[in-house]
């Protein structure tokens, strides 16, 4: 009579539970050999220092740890983080709206008139980490998206858009909001400053309320926040025409 062979196929096996399989194969005379099931990895929401274990991929756990070291405390939302096999669809399902079409005027990417509704959209070296503010700030979503293995017309588009990140710099508790009462206030880039002076004082505001709060949730610095916060109000300024 020949060897069976028997396969044990599961992701919940104790060990007392492998050695009475082990005695029941060797008293029957069979094979055995244990496999675990297969469970698709999806993408990760981190929040707090806990969870940072589940992180896998090196860059985007040191730039986690990095900010919530520069947060001293946690996320007021979880942060996303994208892992191998992750499509564009299953980042856009989790977060409620598209990245890869404007939010504003509604062209999508590859159009070469699209532009991303990101606030900020920065490149670690082995990473992207891509911001949105959503409504008057109170709201934000942050993502991290590792260079291989996810959607490449996204990776396309990061590699397209992202800009080289800075030297990180530590946040602030509270976020510096520069208005148009703040009088004097004028953008530091030449070229965002004379575009700033043709903004209605609405718009001015706007300005303003946005590099400040790209300039602390990115952790990027001023001069690179506001010319994202004039792209962004020159987005929206468009669409409404």
């Amino acid at each position: 009579m020949g060897l069976g062979v028997f396969a044990v196929i599961s992701n919940k096996l104790t060990l007392k539970k492998i050695l009475t399989l082990t005695q029941q194969a060797l008293h029957e005379n069979v094979g055995l050999f244990f496999c675990s099931k297969y469970r698709k990895k999806t993408m990760l929401k981190i929040q707090n220092r806990s969870q940072l274990h589940h992180i896998i991929d090196p860059d985007i756990h040191k730039l986690i740890t990095l900010r919530l070291s520069q947060l001293d405390s946690s996320f007021p939302t979880p942060m996303i983080i994208m892992v191998p096999g992750d499509t564009l669809s299953s980042i856009e399902k989790e977060i409620g709206f598209p990245i890869l079409t404007n939010l504003f005027d509604d062209i999508s990417y590859p159009d070469p008139d699209f532009m991303p509704s990101c606030e900020a959209l920065e490149d670690h070296g082995g990473c992207y980490e891509m911001l949105f503010i959503l409504g008057d700030g109170d709201n934000t979503v942050e993502i991290f998206i590792p260079k291989t293995g996810v959607d490449p017309l996204l990776l396309s588009m990061c590699s397209r858009f992202a800009i080289m990140a800075t030297q990180p710099k530590a946040y602030f508790k509270e976020i510096p909001m520069n208005t148009t009462k703040n009088t004097g206030i004028h953008p530091i880039d030449p070229l965002v400053s004379e575009v700033y002076e043709t903004l209605t004082d609405n718009m001015k505001e706007e300005f303003h309320e946005r590099a400040a709060i790209i300039e602390f949730e990115s952790n990027t610095t001023r001069e690179h926040a506001e010319r994202m916060a004039m792209n962004t109000v020159l987005t929206k300024m468009n669409a409404e025409k």
